[in-house]
């Protein structure tokens, strides 16, 4: 408690481009509430019986676990065979665990803050305009997955007296860039069921009942509705997204859906007709109005700047070693970690750096909710204190609050006693082990991924397709590029599989696809940038369907040959790239292909070029082929270097297709592929990559751009009348 641009302009820009150590030993034993010692458990001392013999786990009885593995250091020689042997198990299954967790926590968490990654929430609302019907609900569903069978679903309040009802119940649910996500709203009459409605489409395809029935009645037809159902459904047939006991039976007036990508890059604000769901035609008039915004808890951020005071010593030659943790209440009552800062070696009066953490990860958006601070005496590994980990560090205290109560202190210091449960109980007199101080504490706003794409920032996306005669005669069914009418290749499936998810970021859906590698008429030289449409003027094809036809036709007109080179297409998206640096467009370079790299110094250079412009490079690769070069472009270790240069960020995703493939259940020669998995990494690391190229040249969203030119355009004239 405290104390106190179109589609012909891009179509110019291509023509264009076309032409031209070890524990620490001088550590006390945990005191956190909770750590046993090694006799208080029975698993444990069977565990340390079965690896230091069996007089072990009667010496271990009586020793915990930290004294154990101070044992095995050499500052503190055991006393016997037994204790040393038993030492030496704990300290390896101790070693082990920590480096996995290390290890996790490191993929799991982001540079700024020590918390685990979350999906971007965003809330999705309706209203609808001109219904033939003055009293309606709505049911709202976001579908995901293979075959759409994820679903998120609300029900609408009834919205009475009126045919253009705007829903004040929304949808709040995860948006994720790299799968396809689809929201479909279907409105219902809520008009009561004695009214006649016999011409009317109901719900499911249930006959409207002529009279009024119980809520309780309602229930059971839905169950018998949706045993039924379920029978009559084929194995590849998904069930239907919600059953609700109000919409059974109701009047179905009508629905409509659309892709929460196109949603948001269309700003948010989307409006469609109604349809007929029997008969598949539009209502006359009546349409829907969508719109979607993102979670405000996700780009809100809170600033505290903590400090402690007299802190209990723990340390044996010095003092301590303090860090905290933050931890929140999730919505099932457990306590989730949301925060740690770094630690401030050797002191008992520890003034930390300034926190930042997201509003969403620290309350969930919930100004009311619990989140405890706990500190601990860092006893990790020597000369490394970001290895922390709270089942060896030492407890110090805790305390908890609500942001509510830390927004309270309006300027002034607010002061928190650090409490150690078991000193609390053991100790008449005790008062606390230590003061933590809020000095600072702030509200700010970052731009997020959604804010640019709700400002209209295009991904232009390019496909180039490796055309050389390592993947075979496309006539011969081992070919890698073999067209079987009923089986699609390897690179259509992973066109499918990223294209239907990055069109809906594309305003015109042109996307340029180019060949490499192959010698293509008239004269049959080779080429490295020969349009798949046959069209140097204009490459461009009309959305994944496009592209894919004109590969298909493609292979009938050119002859594989080679080499593999990628730096050509690599310079060619380069230079559309250099002419849109102002954050408008970003621009995705698809290569798909079966091997080795052969201009591999010219492609490591044009990579590192790409890396200062906005442009990122995803390799599939295809077929069973060596990708060891395609792994060494994907920089997740380290930057890329070539002849004294370096790139400045990341900007490579190379994936295998074959990890994602697997035989036919029918034992057939076919196979069967993961759509959702496939894309998901591919394009997993997209959004980050863009949003480390804006922040790296400071560019804001579009709408954000506009308010600031505005604001300043005010300041400038004060006396400039207003516009509404």
């Amino acid at each position: 408690m405290p104390n106190n641009s179109g589609s012909s302009g891009k179509q110019q820009q291509q023509q264009q481009s076309i032409r031209g150590g070890g524990l620490q030993s001088n550590k006390k034993e945990a005191a956190e509430p909770g750590l046993r010692s090694a006799g208080s458990s029975p698993a444990h001392a069977q565990s340390s019986s079965s690896s230091g013999g069996g007089g072990a786990s009667r010496n271990c009885l009586t020793v915990r676990r930290g004294t154990l593995l101070r044992m095995a250091s050499a500052d503190y020689p055991p006393s016997s065979s037994a204790e040393a042997a038993a030492a030496s198990a704990v300290l390896h299954s101790a070693t082990r665990a920590r480096s996995l967790r290390h290890q996790k926590s490191l993929r799991a968490e982001d540079t700024g803050g020590k918390a685990t990654a979350d999906f971007t929430k965003v809330v999705i609302s309706a209203a609808c305009c001109d219904l033939p019907c003055d009293k309606t609900f709505a049911v709202i569903t976001l579908q995901s997955g293979s075959y759409m069978t994820e679903k998120d679903t609300v029900t609408t309040e009834v919205i009475e007296d009126t045919v253009s009802p705007v829903y004040g119940i929304p949808l709040i649910t995860s948006y994720k860039f790299e799968e396809r996500q689809m929201i479909e709203i279907e409105v219902f009459s809520a008009r009561s069921l004695e009214h006649p409605v016999a011409a009317a489409t109901t719900y499911n395809g249930a006959a409207a009942s002529s009279a009024t029935v119980s809520f309780h009645q309602q229930q059971q037809q839905q169950q018998q509705l949706q045993q039924e159902s379920s029978s009559r459904r084929c194995p590849h047939q998904t069930p239907h997204h919600h059953f609700d006991a109000r919409c059974h039976g109701r009047k179905l007036l009508g629905a409509c859906s659309v892709s929460l990508g196109h949603l948001i890059h269309c700003g948010g604000r989307l409006t469609c007709p109604l349809t007929n769901s029997r008969s598949g035609q539009c209502l006359e008039y009546a349409r829907c109005i969508f719109h979607v915004e993102e979670y405000r808890g996700n780009k809100e951020n809170i600033m505290l700047k903590l400090s402690g005071r007299g802190l209990d010593k723990k340390d044996f030659f010095g003092k301590s070693d303090p860090y905290l943790i933050i931890e929140k209440r999730n919505d099932k009552g457990r306590l989730v970690r949301t925060y740690r800062t770094e630690v401030i070696k050797n002191t008992l009066d520890p003034d930390w750096k300034p926190i930042k953490v997201s509003l969403d990860r620290l309350c969930g958006g919930d100004f009311r909710r619990e989140i405890k601070f706990r500190c601990y005496d860092w006893d990790g590994a020597e000369g490394d204190p970001e290895d922390k980990d709270i089942e060896f560090d030492e407890f110090i205290g805790e305390f908890s609050t609500t942001p509510k109560d830390l927004f309270s202190c309006e300027g002034s210091e607010l002061q928190f006693d650090l409490v150690n449960p078991r000193k609390a109980k053991k100790k008449k007199h005790y008062r606390n082990s230590g003061v933590i101080s809020l000095k600072t504490v702030a509200m700010d706003s970052d731009h997020s991924f959604l804010d640019y794409m709700f400002g209209g920032t295009d991904l232009c996306f390019t496909v180039a397709i490796d055309m050389t005669a390592s993947n075979g005669s496309p006539s011969q069914p081992t070919s890698l590029h073999y067209t079987d009418p009923f089986t699609p290749n390897q690179y259509t499936i992973a066109m499918q599989a990223v294209l239907e998810i990055i069109q809906d970021y594309d305003t015109d859906q042109l996307l340029p696809a180019f060949g490499f590698g192959c010698r293509v008429p008239p004269e049959y030289k080779v080429s490295h940038e020969w349009p798949l449409n046959g069209n140097s003027e204009n490459p461009f094809c009309q959305g994944a369907s496009g592209v894919l036809d004109a590969y298909r036709r493609c292979l009938e007109e050119v002859r594989l040959s080679g080499p593999t080179n990628f730096a050509p297409v690599i310079r060619h998206v380069s230079r559309l790239a250099v002419e849109h640096q102002d954050g408008s467009r970003y621009y995705v370079l698809l290569i798909l292909t079966d091997g080795t790299i052969d201009d591999w110094t010219e492609c490591k250079r044009a990579v590192i070029e790409a890396s200062f412009l906005p442009v990122s490079i995803i390799v599939v690769g295809i077929g069973n082929g060596d990708f060891t070069e395609m792994e060494l472009l994907d920089q997740d270790v380290w930057l890329l270097e070539e002849g004294g240069q370096k790139a400045c960020r990341d900007i490579v995703q190379f994936v295998e297709l074959r990890k994602y493939l697997r035989p036919a259940a029918d034992g057939t020669d076919g196979v069967r592929w993961s759509k959702v998995a496939l894309a998901k990494d591919v394009l997993q690391e997209l959004p980050t990559q863009i949003m480390e190229y804006m922040r790296r040249r400071r560019l804001r969203p579009a709408s954000a751009a506009s308010a600031a030119a505005a604001a300043a355009a005010a300041a400038a004239n004060p006396n400039a009348p207003v516009t509404e």
